[in-house]
């Protein structure tokens, strides 16, 4: 097995905090939603709104066909959590 890491060279990122849409199901169990692609587990995980949105049409998806309740959460420096809002609503 090999492994690839991504240096991105010097460029001037730092994460300040992070997206995540969460699936909550009928015990209250919480998880980070994702897709896999290509074999690989990819969750729906964002540092930037470009980002969340490019991702949100895959959790609305996620969120239709499971049924569940999907929101988007923010954790922000320090990991203090935020519910933004409940974006996705199933009907």
């Amino acid at each position: 097995m090999s492994t690839f890491i991504h240096d991105p060279g010097g460029l001037p990122y730092k994460i300040e905090q992070l997206y995540a849409f969460i699936s909550t199901d009928e015990f209250g169990s919480e998880g980070v939603i994702g897709f896999a692609t290509n074999g690989v587990f990819m969750p729906l995980v964002g540092a930037d709104m470009d980002r969340v949105e490019s991702l949100r049409p895959i959790a609305q998806h996620v969120a239709n066909q499971t049924q569940k309740q999907v929101r988007l959460c923010r954790f922000a420096l320090g990991f203090l959590r935020l519910n933004l809002k409940h974006y996705l609503i199933v009907w």
